[in-house]
This record gives structure tokens, sequence and C-alpha cells, in this order.
């Protein structure tokens, strides 16, 4: 939502998906955005960290205005200023960096604060926290959640919204945390799992695969081709909407899950139960 306060400027975008198949990039693509997936992990990690400089000194060197890193929710940024700094050694690229945006899910916040070990650092990297879906929690639910992120991080701007909305001044004032936030915990007991549907089942047996799933997972994303035709697959937690789109998309749905037991065989288990055939997408 942040790019559409600077729709009158050339805008690069760099979209991290922890799985390994992007959903993010298609609902991009097509709206003058210039687009950059990396995928099947974090770009603060290692094992993508090379990318994402590639990726940092390719959106310096385009026409772009202005780059917007959309990061994995299971991302830890507490060292986005050693990246910027071997950026700058390796090709001589600067950034104007102008902070941290954390969203939170006001509805599941409490469970995910949890179970996440990442999220705390998220929030103490920030500059601004923005409390989403504010019209479906209870306004003692928000308190304490603005209490939670006062604690962890005096001098991060708190606002609250509804789908994401954030006002452009806030996103103008927007200022990079003094001093450096020790932390860099990936949350190595989360994992990722991407597989396609198959055989085109109907919609009442792929709602139930997808009950099934909820339980189990932190996020649901993609595409699926069932025989009403092809639909989007969108949700965190136990909130998931499958809506049916025109048009084309690469198919394939990702799971993030927090590691309890074997994921992979109760997806399995859940898929044969509804006579669905599924492939697992691989790196």
């Amino acid at each position: 939502m942040a790019a559409k306060n600077f729709c009158h400027r050339r805008i690069a975008v760099i979209v991290n998906e922890f799985g390994k198949q992007g959903v993010d990039g298609v609902l991009l693509t097509g709206k003058g955005y210039e687009v950059t997936e990396i995928t099947n992990g974090s770009v603060f990690c290692y094992c993508r960290m090379d990318m994402f400089i590639d990726a940092l000194i390719r959106a310096a060197q385009s026409p772009a205005e202005l780059l917007l890193v959309e990061t994995s929710g299971l991302s830890n940024p507490t060292n986005i200023d050693d990246i910027l700094c071997q950026t700058k050694k390796s090709a001589g690229v600067s950034f104007d960096y102008r902070g941290c945006i954390c969203l939170v899910d006001a509805v599941h916040f409490e469970k995910v604060y949890k179970t996440a070990v990442v999220i705390p650092d998220q929030l103490r990297q920030s500059s601004l926290a923005l409390i989403n879906k504010t019209d479906l929690a209870a306004e003692e639910t928000i308190t304490q959640i603005e209490g939670i992120i006062k604690n962890l991080n005096p001098e991060c701007h708190i606002a609250r919204s509804t789908y994401a909305n954030i006002p452009r001044h806030l996103l103008e004032g927007l200022k990079p945390k003094s001093g450096r936030v020790l932390g860099g915990k990936q949350d190595l007991l989360s994992g990722s799992l991407s597989f396609n549907v198959m055989n085109k089942p109907d919609m009442e047996a792929f709602r139930k695969l997808i009950d099934g799933i909820k339980p189990l997972v932190y996020r649901c994303k993609g595409y699926a081709s069932l025989a009403e035709g092809l639909f989007f697959i969108d949700g965190v937690m136990d909130d998931v909407s499958i809506l049916r789109i025109e048009g084309e998309a690469k198919t394939g749905i990702v799971l993030l899950y927090k590691t309890s037991g074997s994921v992979k065989k109760e997806v399995q288990r859940l898929a044969a139960e509804n006579h669905i055939e599924i492939e697992y997408i691989q790196n």
C-alpha cells in the first residue's frame, strides 16, 4: 500500500518470498513497478544475501527514484545496515535508507508473537509499526499490542490502520531507527512448503483441504486451478479466502509454518482424504 502514496514517482520493488515460489510479484506485475522477486529464504539470511545485494545494485542503476523492499514475514531485518554497507563497498552504491515498517496483524499478533522468534527483532528494528485489521480486533487487544511495541522499541512510531493503508505523512516523515539493534536470530524452527494441485478438484473438496491445512500454518497463499476456474488463495492462520480470478497465473500454493511434526505428511494425508492430487514444488 505504500507504493500508492508515491504513484507520481518511478518505483522499484524487491519482493522476498520465504517459500520456493513467488506469489506477491504476480500481483504487482503490470502496475508500473520494476519488480524483482527473491524466493526460497530471507534476504537477510546468508543463503540469499548475495541475491539481495545484486538486486539492490540493479535497482540503484535503474531509473527508479524510490526502492521498496517487501520482505518475508519470517525475515529478521536487524542486519540491514551491514547489507547496505556491503552494497556500498562492493559497488559504490549508496541508499538514503529511510527506515523499516512492520505491518502488525492485530487479530493474529498474540499467537505469532509467542511462536515466531523473529517478531521481537522486527519490532525493535522498525521506525513505524502499523497495526492493521483494527476494525476486526477489540480495543483492549490493540492497546495491549501497542504496549508490547512501546516496551520493545520506545522510539517506534505506532499507527493504526485497516487494509494496510498508510497515511502519506507517516511515510514522508519516516526516519531510520537510531543505534544498532542487536539481534539477527533467524527462525530456524519455521519452514515453507510449496505444492501444486494437479487434478482440478471441485471447490468443496479443495475447501476441505484448505480447512485442514489452516491449523498447521502461519500463512497460506498462491493460485490453484479448480474445476470451477482459477482461484487466488490468501490467508493468515485460520482466516483464508479463496477468490476466483480472471486471466492467467502460475499455479502453486505456498505454506509458511512452525515446525511441529511432519507438515508435509499431514498435507499429503489431507489431499488423499479429499481425492486431490498434489505435486511438491522443488527449488
